[in-house]
């Protein structure tokens, strides 16, 4: 008997330290997206974008036209009623140049500025669909889609 319970002993110590938790030597996970926040007050409708250090964003989709820029989907806020139709645009970030690739690029933060009529702000969301690249590395990441819960700003 003292030698099944001893050996259970055994058995549970091993099990324990080869489960341990290793989160300390896992680096924590590169964020890969854009950072956006959108707020109205009146008619007008801000879309904050911060790219994180290191990365770009497109502006446009380049001289050959297959770049992925920072988009805003209007359809379902549209279909929502949350708007009446697309709104007008009154200013992007100016960003910069990139002759390697022809486009305009997003490095830090900008502001997409629009006119609407809002006619339900409350528990509303804008699409805004991004793609970042690695100005390190060379690379770029998956095109990502977020829901951004619009605010009424004071």
């Amino acid at each position: 008997m003292n030698r099944i319970v001893f050996f259970a002993l055994i058995c549970s110590l091993f099990a324990l330290f080869s489960c341990r938790d290793e989160k300390q030597a896992v680096p924590e996970k590169e964020t890969h997206q854009t950072t956006v926040t959108a707020g109205a007050k009146g008619d007008r409708l801000t879309i904050a974008v911060s790219v994180p250090a290191g990365h770009h964003a497109y502006l446009d989709s380049g001289k050959e036209g297959v770049l992925i820029p920072i988009s805003i989907d209007w359809k379902e806020a549209i279909a929502k009623k949350f708007i009446q139709a697309t709104p007008r645009s009154v200013a992007i970030p100016d960003g910069v140049q990139d002759e390697q690739m022809g486009a305009r690029v997003l490095r830090g933060k900008g502001d997409f500025v629009y006119e609407a009529r809002f006619d339900k702000l409350e528990g509303q969301t804008i699409k805004v669909r991004s793609q970042i690249c690695d100005d390190v590395k060379g690379i770029c990441y998956r095109p990502t889609t977020q829901d951004i819960p619009v605010v009424s700003v004071k």
